[in-house]
Parts: C-alpha cells; structure tokens; sequence
C-alpha cells in the first residue's frame, strides 16, 4: 500500500484495536519505569515525576488516535482471531490449522482480494474494510443478478424457439427407438391434433410448416453433433480406453467397420459403453484397419497409449500378432490386452460341432441350396411366391 494509504489506515483504527494498543502500551510504559527505576537509583523525585508525566502524555495522545512510533509497533503486533466474528459476519470462516480467515462469498466466486484468498491480518477494521469494499458487495449480488439473468434469457426464448425444441425432442426420440425420418411428418401432424403447446407458432402457411424431412435430418444433425462433442469429453476424461470393433459386408458388398468403445467413470468408476462411429474401409486387412481406428481416435484427442484394451472376434486381421490388427496396437502400446470375442467363438464351436453331426450337415446343406437358388434371381422369387421355401424344404 501507498503511504497514503497507510497514514488513512492509521487515523482510522478501529476503536477495539486502539483498546488492545492501549493495553499493550500500559503494560510497556510500566516495564519500563521498573527497570528504570532499579538501574538508576540515582535519579531524583523529579526526574521520576517527568517520567510519569511522559507516560500520561503518551496515554492522552493514544487516547486521541496518536501516530506516535510506540503506538504503531503496538498496533503492528499480530492479534488472535476472535471468534465471536463468527456470529458478527456471516460470510467470515476461519482454520485454526493454516491461523487463516477469509470471506467464503468473495471465495466461491474466485475473487482475489486478500479475504478471498485468505489472511491473518486478525482485526475488526479489516473486516469492516472489506463489508463496504466493492468486491465484496459485488459477490453478494453475484446470486441475485444470476437469477435475473436466467429470467432474461427465459423471457428472450420466443415461441418459435420452443416449438423447434420441440421438434428436437421428437427426432430425438424417433432416433432412439430407430423410426425412419420419413415418419416425421405424421408425428408432427399428431403434435398439433394433441394441441401441443407453441408448435403451431412454426406453421407460416399450408405449404411451411417445417414438417418435412429436411428438416427432420438437419435437426438430427445438429442432435448428432452435440451427442458427439459429449462422447469426446468422456472420452478424454476417462482413464482408459477399450477398443471394441469389428468389420462385415454390407449388400453391396462394401466394406465396414464398426467402432465402439469402453470407458471408465473418472470419479464413480463406472463402465459405460459409447458407440463412436461406422464407417466404410476400402481394405479390410488388419493394418489398414488400424490406421482407420488410429485416425478416429486422433480426431477426439485420444493417444495410443491410453488405449489398454481391444476387443475383436478370431479372424486373423484382427488378431494376428505381425500384420493383424492386434499386432499394430501392441508395437504401439505393448501394456494392450487383446480379448476375443465371447460370442464369435461359441458360433465357431456349434459349427464346426455340427459338421460331425451327419443330420446337421445334411440340414444345413439343404438351407445353402436354397438360399443361393434364389439369390440372385428376382424372377425366380417373384414367380413362386412367399410359400416357395416351404415347398422346397417340405
């Protein structure tokens, strides 16, 4: 602080500190004649008398707020926390550990005057001080404009607004239960037949009425970036990663790959499944695959090395230790456990059990013959008809 500042500080002691100063004064004034007393026992009455009349002068001058030199290194001195501040301040908390208080509402907030950071500067002018700083009375409006705040923003939401809300909600519930999009218009027709609040504010006339299925897919877009942006976050706070994937053919013979992941709750420790993404590979071998998985997890912000697990079924591009997936991942994380998939391996076990059972073999040749009879014949479905399985196989 200034000088200034100092001498103001100094002409305003609170009346409690100057008490204390004064105590302390006594007690030093009193000392000191004893000991002068005894070492000089030459000194006459008189000189006693101006002694004594010293000390009163220095009592009357601390009793008018004197600034002498004693009265400073009196009030410089560290008094104990009164815990009666308690009851008098509300917001004042103190540890008797670190020999600290501070304001707990300056604190919240994370302002960074003295009290909001904490101080044993143990007096009742500091926390009067710091009642009228304009910190303080700023941090305990902080509530209230909040609160005026969300009923601005509460206000400024027009009907139309709601009304697009609303028809979030539907896409995202026909998403969740895998109802096509082109079901959206008769969803929101039912929306206004149920006289649902504020859709009706997004009819503009007959033929506007953001109904159509255009507008169901950007709305799911904008839902599915969102959703997305939250799978990242958990995914960087999470300790650790599982890699689940797995690749097949679609119908037109296109490869995919399927991308899914286990995390760890950072502080609840609950493991949770994330579907990350399925995409389309050109190659389906195991490094071609892992520079497809490599390149996702690189998008969200995800190392290699906080890969520790990967899931996959038994076919060599994903568990060959050279070239297969799993070997990729060790060379760059060799703390990786790769675990087959439970369920591929019982489907290998009942089929290759089966082919010693000759009835099996025989039933199972008969359901080949007659898928690959139709396959690729469209004239031949459409001629026979929906009992035509049933002849054959009867």
């Amino acid at each position: 602080m200034d000088t200034d500042d100092n001498k103001s500080n100094e002409s305003e002691i609170d009346q409690s500190d100057v008490d204390d100063g004064m105590a302390a004064c006594t007690t030093t004034t009193t000392t000191t004649t004893t000991t002068t007393t005894t070492t000089t026992t030459t000194n006459n009455t008189n000189n006693t008398s101006t002694a004594m009349d010293l000390d009163c002068k220095v009592k009357a001058a601390d009793g008018k707020g004197s600034t002498s030199t004693e009265i400073t290194n009196v009030a410089a001195e560290k008094i104990n926390f009164q815990h009666r501040w308690l009851q008098l301040y509300p917001w004042l908390q103190y540890s008797s550990e670190k020999n600290t208080m501070w304001c707990k509402i300056c604190k919240e907030i994370n302002l960074k005057n003295a009290m909001a950071l904490g101080t044993d500067n143990f007096r009742t002018s500091t926390l009067k001080r710091h009642t009228e700083s304009a910190d303080h009375t700023r941090a305990l409006s902080a509530p209230k404009e909040e609160a005026n705040m969300k009923k601005a923003v509460d206000k400024a939401l027009s009907k139309e607004e709601i009304a697009v809300m609303k028809l979030m909600k539907t896409v995202y519930f026909m998403a969740k239960e895998d109802i096509p999009l082109s079901k959206f218009s008769k969803f929101v027709a039912f929306l206004h037949e149920m006289e649902t609040p504020h859709v009706s504010a997004l009819t503009v006339n007959k033929h506007t009425n953001y109904s159509s299925y255009n507008t169901a897919t950007d709305l799911l877009t904008a839902l599915s970036a969102v959703i997305d942006n939250q799978i990242t976050r958990k995914l960087q706070e999470s300790t650790a990663v599982t890699i689940l994937t797995d690749e097949s053919t679609d119908i037109v013979v296109h490869h995919k790959l399927c991308i899914s992941a286990r995390i760890v709750h950072p502080t609840s420790l609950e493991p949770s499944t994330l579907f990350l993404t399925n995409i389309r590979i050109i190659d389906a071998t195991g490094k071609a695959i892992f520079e497809e998985i490599k390149n996702h997890l690189h998008a969200r912000g995800i190392k290699l090395t906080k890969v520790m697990g990967l899931g996959t079924d038994g076919a060599s591009a994903m568990t060959g230790q050279k070239e297969g997936l799993t070997g990729h991942f060790m060379r760059a994380n060799p703390h990786l456990v790769n675990t087959r998939c439970v369920a591929h391996r019982l489907a290998l076990c009942t089929e290759q059990s089966a082919r010693k059972v000759p009835a099996m073999a025989e039933y199972q040749r008969t359901l080949e013959s007659v898928y690959y009879y139709f396959k690729k014949s469209p004239a031949k479905i459409g001629t026979r008809g929906p009992g035509a399985l049933t002849l054959c196989l009867n």
